[in-house]
């Protein structure tokens, strides 16, 4: 998985073959991912296989670290581009579903996969932080939370959007979204692939929600 992050780290494409070795399905392509969809989908793991993965499933995970962590100091300069540059990307996203949303009276048909962008946006976010990248980082708080000023108020509660034993993964607290369906009740969920599948397969995000090459 982390492996593949070269040559993809410090090239201009926002997706690359990212998830493979001990946790892909043998005989398939590789979905092409974006970097969030990378940090979302080793976020889980490390969460999810703590309490149900086997010894070796927790040391291919710890070796995933540890090449991921080497890609990061080596191509620090790029990997905070690439960073910056999908969360950008993910923020016009967002911003254009609002838009839409203004000139079609808010009726929020495909809630379910902003709720996933929103979500890898989010992680995106908290690399920046936990990278100790303070200006973007709060550059891109800046912006998700006027999103986020945008979008709840065409959100009702509702329960966990995604399979329960993906919860603890996400807190109410940080990711309302998740707790929150259209206010008018008008769109239907269109991200199950986010929760459905067992931890060691978890996968990221709705399938539209693909960067084209910036």
């Amino acid at each position: 998985m982390a492996a593949a992050l070269l040559p993809f780290v410090y090239e201009e494409r926002l997706t690359g073959a990212l998830f493979g070795g001990a946790f892909a399905r043998e005989g398939r392509a590789q979905p092409q991912l974006a970097l969030g969809e990378l940090l979302l989908r080793r976020r889980r793991l490390s969460l999810l296989l703590a309490d149900e993965g086997d010894a070796i499933q927790r040391a291919r995970l710890a070796e995933i670290a540890a090449q991921h962590e080497a890609v990061c100091r080596e191509w620090s300069v790029h990997y905070r581009r690439k960073l910056n540059a999908e969360l950008d990307w993910r923020a016009r996203r967002l911003r254009a579903f609002l838009q839409d949303q203004r000139e079609e009276g808010g009726a929020m048909a495909g809630f379910g996969a902003e709720a996933g962008r929103r979500t890898l946006a989010q992680e995106l976010w908290r690399e920046l932080v936990a990278r100790e990248y303070a200006e973007d980082a709060k550059r891109a708080r800046r912006e998700l939370a006027a999103i986020d000023g945008q979008l709840r108020p065409l959100t009702r509660p509702a329960p966990f959007r995604w399979d329960a034993h993906l919860r603890p993964v996400y807190p109410k607290d940080e990711y309302w979204w998740l707790y929150a369906a259209a206010r008018d009740g008008t769109s239907r969920p269109q991200e199950a692939r986010d929760g459905t599948a067992r931890p060691q397969e978890a996968r990221a995000s709705d399938p539209q929600d693909r960067p084209s090459r910036t």
